[in-house]
């Protein structure tokens, strides 16, 4: 089931300066009691705290957790976003590591953590995308397969993300990382389905309230590719949000195309097919990168 009033606001994650020591006096120091306090009652907009990142799910700080720098995610708890327990296993190098996410199923916990590792340097690729003077041209094929890299280990580990776009990208030292993975299910799910991503990244069928597929993240994905190379937002000719829907859904509707004889726009275009079953799968379009684009 789509619910149609959710376009996610985001938390945008700004670059940082190096950290040169450990626990210093504006460091959250992540133990039991201290996360506790924090599920009964937030950040409480701390001035000592370092915060990395502020938005409409929450507050990114940086932290202390076993020794290690690490930036915590701070959400209210009836966001109802728990999709980043999904996260908490996955370890590969195009995707940001969650650590580890306290159970806060107690009455009085009104707000949720996730801890996360900590990146002394990054942006959110939607940043660069809308900087002029960053060189995406130079870095786009890089970036692609950065991020489809990351997208095939989820999909092999039984993890969609289902709110993949640039600004759930983070860019650290030149590498891609997928982030955020609180709208993220497992296929075999058993509770209902209620989809809480971004309106105009989501494929067809889930806008029609059908049961996620990997080839729900691959339509996002094409909509990202598209996007890194236009750098243009998705529809940004429209302002209805439901009209956006409606032509995505019942007339096809996609971002406007001004290069569709490069190898990198059909595979893009592939991508966000109609039909999931033409999409190619993750791994699919690891290969035609490495095969047709670099």
């Amino acid at each position: 089931m789509l619910n149609p009033s959710v376009v996610r606001p985001q938390i945008k994650i700004t670059q940082c300066a190096s950290v040169t020591s450990i626990g210093t006096k504006n460091d959250f120091i992540i133990n039991r009691k201290n996360a506790e306090d924090i599920c009964r009652n937030g950040v409480n907009n701390d001035k000592r705290l370092v915060v990395l990142g502020k938005g409409g799910f929450g507050t990114v700080v940086r932290g202390v957790f076993k020794g290690h720098t690490v930036a915590l995610k701070v959400s209210r708890g009836d966001m109802g976003l728990p999709g980043e327990d999904n996260a908490v296993n996955l370890d590969h190098p195009n995707v940001v590591k969650t650590l580890h996410v306290p159970k806060t199923e107690e009455e009085e916990y009104h707000f949720r953590l996730i801890i996360m590792e900590y990146f002394p340097n990054c942006q959110q690729l939607l940043s660069l995308i809308e900087d002029s003077k960053f060189n995406m041209d130079a870095n786009l094929l890089k970036f692609s397969k950065d991020i489809v890299d990351g997208l095939w280990f989820c999909h092999r580990n039984g993890v969609l993300h289902l709110d993949l776009k640039p600004q759930n990208v983070l860019v650290c030292d030149g590498v891609c990382k997928i982030c955020d993975f609180g709208s993220s299910r497992r296929p075999n799910h058993e509770r209902g389905f209620i989809y809480q991503g971004t309106l105009i990244y989501a494929a067809p069928e889930l806008l029609m309230g059908c049961w996620p597929t990997e080839k729900c993240d691959i339509y996002s994905l094409g909509i990202t590719f598209w996007q890194m190379k236009s750098r243009k937002s998705p529809y940004s000719e429209y302002e209805n949000m439901e009209t956006i829907i409606y032509k995505v859904v019942k007339f096809n509707l996609r971002p406007e195309e001004n290069t569709p004889d490069l190898n990198y726009a059909k595979l893009y275009q592939r991508c966000w097919s109609r039909d999931p079953d033409d999409r190619p799968t993750s791994f699919e379009v690891i290969k035609n990168l490495l095969k047709d684009c670099f």
